[in-house]
């Protein structure tokens, strides 16, 4: 925007400073110049000024003159154009009560009559081309200027072209109007719709302005105009702003009303407008001069607030070269200057908004923005406060590194796959309302899923398959106790276990795939490494939970456990090997175990060693008798159990041990059982050892 060097200098005191300080200054204050241009035939310089969206508030003369006041903290050359008119109040002054708007903040509307217009005066237009403005007569000038000075929205109308016999002001009135852009692309457009309030200045059914948006260009002044209607309005932003997202049409008056006008300056612009036009023209005192309406709507509370004095030291910092802060009567007087009606009280800064900045100040960081803007930002410290604290690091991602650091430890390669995936048959799935793709129409609800598909594209590829885990986030939806539906959000850990050459005796010798013991085994290691106290339970797969219902068909149905919190019982995972059917279809002829654990209930199971605890024994001096027995048990029975009987059976059993199983049938096993006896204060004889083999005899004949 392009702004009359001189004409600032009438405004406010730029005696004592050059052009280049200033634009220095409006520079550091987040002004950006674009243009300066000298006029020699009216000895003016043309500031071309770039101003940002927000600050609606510096695109006018006084505008810019109210900024440089703040920020060269000099005075205006006359009072009244620093007054702020915080005491609008609610006004009406009409003979028709159907001018009242919802969408219209001030209305004034004079009617002027026997004008005789004269040339614009040197004056005025030297300061139109002063800010690249090319004067053409007088009432088009005026407008011109009393719009670039004060920022508002004054438009001038000759009566003669709305009504040529005899114009009669009560005529005008404010009502609902159909409106077709001008534009050939919205020529179609005949109605409006339904949500929106499009409102017009018509006389008889002649529509004379869209208040905000635009005025009907037949009926603007002329050289030869001698009687006038004047119309200053300013429109709620969001009233226009809905008008033109409807219309997808808009206007130069459009984005002038919707990057709000300041109503503090609306009464002195309009009267000033009067004034000019009065003072220039040839007045007869016989001339018809009359306000026909005025409407100034109750203005909105001046928003407050407040700014703790440590929040601005800790944004803005200690001021250059020196350790200590802004001092608090800088702070105020930085606010003063801003017009903010500055308070301050228990530590605190309480500011009050004009109604001029109240579109780009509604948060305390925008006033500490404003008092360093102010002061200068170059005058504070650059380097940024080295930081030597440690940021929060939760219990859970602490788990959680553990965790990948074992798995890693022990030759698992962590991956992560997409939450999204395609349509599934489980009922628990979530489907998405809005998916991206069609391949991604669902949350997961388990990881498994993801690490068997990766086996089965590193086979397509002809890559080794690799043993991995992953850690992720899962999602389900289940029933509650009460038949409502609910949505569940779990963190999970699955992992993929198995090659054709786990271990080796030698390397000359050909190595042997994963067992299960193994494979156990590895988990086990994990679960002592981070002090879980988990046990393992046998289950048939077709016995499984809805929650890992998934694991049912492809599951051994002899190799299936779950886990649980030793001391809760309650569900942490399952780890199972994959049946024969399954393998066939991954392609694989080595057994390969797969295991899906809650991390939040795994968390739940570390009991963590606060110290030491030391088992004293009572060590015998006598010699010990060993007995090797054969029990034929049923496949699904547990060995533990087994193992608990033969040692409760009598006092003097030391010890019971496993040291062989054949399996007989596929439902009948041999296990044979190494038992030791012995006493701590004799050796046994012949009757001790005859009542042991007694007992346990007894116990077996009950459990077969």
């Amino acid at each position: 925007m392009k702004f009359s060097w001189r004409w600032l200098n009438k405004i406010i005191d730029l005696q004592n400073k050059s052009l280049g300080e200033v634009i220095d200054k409006l520079t550091l204050a987040g002004f950006e110049i674009d243009d300066i241009e000298y006029h020699k035939e009216i000895n003016d310089t043309t500031i071309n000024v770039s101003i940002t969206s927000n600050r609606a508030d510096t695109m006018s003369i006084i505008g810019l003159a109210r900024e440089l006041s703040t920020i060269l903290n000099i005075k205006f050359l006359h009072h009244s154009y620093n007054q702020y008119n915080f005491d609008v109040m609610k006004t009406q002054n009409n003979q028709a009560s159907y001018f009242i708007s919802n969408n219209i903040s001030d209305l004034q509307l004079v009617y002027i009559n026997n004008v005789k217009l004269t040339s614009s005066p040197k004056w005025l237009q030297d300061s139109l081309i002063g800010c690249g403005i090319t004067p053409k007569y007088f009432l088009f000038d005026i407008c011109q200027y009393i719009n670039i000075k004060w920022g508002q929205d004054i438009e001038i109308f000759d009566t003669k072209a709305i009504d040529n016999n005899k114009f009669d002001i009560n005529l005008i009135n404010i009502t609902n109007v159909l409106y077709s852009p001008k534009n050939e692309q919205y020529s179609e457009f005949k109605t409006i719709k339904k949500n929106i309030s499009l409102e017009g200045l018509k006389y008889k059914n002649q529509l004379i302005s869209i208040p905000g948006f635009e005025s009907n260009s037949s009926f603007h002044c002329k050289p030869q105009t001698s009687s006038i209607i004047i119309l200053g309005t300013i429109c709620k932003p969001n009233y226009i702003q809905n008008i033109v997202q409807i219309l997808k049409y808009k206007t130069e008056k459009s984005c002038k009303h919707i990057k709000s006008i300041s109503r503090n300056d609306f009464a002195q612009a309009y009267e000033e407008t009067i004034n000019l036009i009065l003072k220039l023209v040839n007045y007869n005192p016989q001339n018809n001069y009359s306000i026909y309406y005025k409407w100034h709507e109750s203005p909105q509370k001046l928003n407050t607030i407040a700014i703790a004095e440590q929040n601005i030291y800790d944004i803005l910092g200690p001021i250059n070269n020196k350790n200590n802060y802004l001092a608090i009567q800088s702070i105020l007087q930085i606010l003063q200057q801003l017009q903010f009606q500055p308070e301050y009280k228990h530590n605190t800064f309480f500011v009050k908004i004009p109604e001029h900045r109240y579109m780009d100040i509604q948060r305390p960081i925008d006033v500490i923005e404003e008092i360093g803007r102010i002061y200068g930002f170059n005058h504070f410290n650059r380097e940024i406060t080295t930081n030597y604290k440690h940021g929060y690091n939760s219990q859970l991602n602490i788990f959680i590194n553990k965790l990948r650091l074992r798995l890693r430890d022990i030759g698992l390669h962590e991956v992560i796959h997409y939450s999204l995936v395609n349509k599934d048959n489980n009922k628990n799935t979530i489907k998405l309302h809005n998916p991206l793709l069609v391949d991604q129409t669902h949350l997961r609800y388990n990881l498994i899923n993801n690490l068997l598909n990766n086996i089965i594209y590193n086979n397509k590829q002809t890559n080794v398959s690799i043993e991995c885990f992953e850690i992720g986030r899962i999602f389900r939806k289940r029933l509650e106790s009460n038949n409502i539906q609910a949505y569940s959000e779990d963190i999970n850990l699955a992992g993929v276990m198995g090659k054709n050459e786990f271990s080796k005796t030698s390397w000359s010798t050909k190595g042997k795939m994963l067992n299960w013991l193994q494979a156990k085994g590895l988990l086990e290691n994990l679960f002592e490494y981070l002090h879980m106290k988990i046990i393992w339970e046998q289950i048939d797969p077709k016995d499984l939970i809805n929650e890992y219902s998934d694991f049912i068909k492809i599951s051994h149905c002899y190799r299936c456990a779950i886990l649980k919190n030793q001391i809760t019982k309650e569900i942490i995972g399952i780890f199972t090997e994959l049946n024969i059917q399954y393998r066939k279809q991954l392609k694989k002829q080595h057994r390969i175990y797969i295991f899906e654990l809650n991390v939040l209930k795994l968390i739940k199971a570390v009991k963590p060693r606060k110290h030491l605890h030391y088992s004293w024994q009572k060590y015998s001096n006598y010699p010990s008798t060993i007995r090797d027995i054969s029990i034929i048990l049923q496949t699904n029975m547990p060995v533990s159990a087994t193992q608990n009987i033969i040692s409760s059976s009598h006092p003097l059993i030391e010890s019971v041990k496993i040291f062989n199983e054949y399996h007989i049938t596929n439902h009948l096993r041999s296990i044979s059982f190494r038992i030791t006896y012995r006493s701590y204060d004799r050796t046994l004889n012949d009757y001790d050892i005859q009542d042991i083999d007694n007992n346990i005899q007894f116990l077996l004949k009950q459990l077969n």
